[in-house]
């Protein structure tokens, strides 16, 4: 949608970020994707192949932004909690 709709129609835009409002646990609170990403990961080549479409991905899936969640631990990691049982 976003190269579809904005980058092959000639926006000047560099990115897109979104927020999620009331994420339920484990759930990502924000990503974004940069344009260039696009053009580099995304061409219409047909060199262009599952590789390129997992880079694509794997560039999203690090601005991920997980709050007080930790996805490699499934684990609320929360530093409040933690500085409260130390009292």
């Amino acid at each position: 949608m976003y190269k579809q709709a904005l980058i092959e129609r000639g926006s000047e835009i560099t990115s897109l970020s979104a927020t999620v409002a009331d994420p339920f646990y484990g759930q990502p609170h924000s990503w974004m994707i940069d344009t260039d990403w696009i053009h580099e990961y995304d061409s219409p080549d047909a060199e262009s192949d599952e590789r390129d479409a997992l880079a694509l991905w794997e560039m999203i899936e690090r601005t991920k932004d997980y709050g007080d969640f930790d996805p490699e631990s499934d684990e609320a990691t929360n530093e409040t909690e933690a500085a409260d049982s130390d009292e």
